[in-house]
This record gives C-alpha cells, sequence and structure tokens, in this order.
C-alpha cells in the first residue's frame, strides 16, 4: 500500500472548507491531483499540515495562519507527532511505502521517523525546486 503525503500551503479559502480543498496554491493543487491519479485501490492520502500534523483530506478545517518552525529540534518535534498518527492508523496494515509529496521542511525529519518506525519512504521531489517540482507533478499524473 503507497500512502501520499502532500505538503499543505500557506495560501487558503478564507472559509472553513475540507481540508482537501482549503489550500490554494497551485503546487498544492498540483500535487493532489497527481495523487489522485497515481492512486490504485487500497492507497490513501493525507496532507502534512503544520497545525495538524497528518491531516485527513476529509476533515473540514477553518483557515489558520501558522507555518512549520524553522529550528530543526522543532520540525523533529512536529515529525514526531505526524509519524505517530500515521502509525496509528497504518501499523498492522501490511507493507506500507509512504510517498512525501513536500518541501525538505516537512519530508527530511519526516522520512527519517517513518524510516525509524520500519515503514518504507520515497521523496520523489527531493532536492527540486518549486518550479521543477511542479512540471513533475504535471508531467507524472495519470
Amino acid at each position: 500500500m503507497r500512502v501520499y503525503l502532500v505538503g499543505c500551503s500557506k495560501s487558503k479559502l478564507p472559509d472553513k472548507a475540507l481540508a482537501s480543498e482549503i489550500y490554494t496554491s497551485q503546487l498544492f493543487r498540483l500535487a493532489r491531483d497527481y495523487v489522485r491519479s497515481a492512486m490504485v485501490e487500497g492507497d490513501h492520502w493525507y496532507i502534512l499540515s503544520a497545525m495538524f500534523g497528518a491531516l485527513f483530506p476529509g476533515r473540514e478545517i477553518f483557515p489558520y495562519d501558522l507555518k512549520l518552525p524553522g529550528r530543526l529540534d522543532q520540525r523533529e518535534k512536529w515529525a514526531s507527532r505526524a509519524a505517530w498518527q500515521l502509525d496509528i492508523t497504518f501499523k498492522g496494515q501490511g507493507d506500507v511505502t509512504f510517498v512525501i509529496l513536500a518541501g525538505k521542511n516537512y519530508a527530511h525529519p519526516l522520512a527519517e521517523k517513518l524510516r525509524d518506525m520500519g515503514y518504507g519512504v520515497e521523496l520523489p521531489l527531493e532536492g527540486m525546486g518549486v518550479g521543477k517540482r511542479m512540471s513533475w507533478l504535471k508531467d507524472n499524473a495519470i
């Protein structure tokens, strides 16, 4: 099973909405659309949120103004929380690989925590700037 993890965005709708719809950046929308096209039966996706950790896309949320802290120890604390949320959800469900589609501040500490828990991790956007990420997501959407 693959679990796709999409990084949130600063730009959001002004009112309460589903998490899958509230983030309005082009990068988020491209990643969401890529994931929806790439998923096969049994796959899942979540949003990586500075406020909520691993956020279920069908959850209704209000817009918020919070970004992941710049300090490594704070990002690692966030990653521990998100990894714990994902582990509770997917532990014991067989071979699980997390595909992280997010910037390095989200991806690196979370990938480390998930690998330490024994999960597979893929970082297909590793080392790419925003423009290259958007091109990759467009080119690889099915």
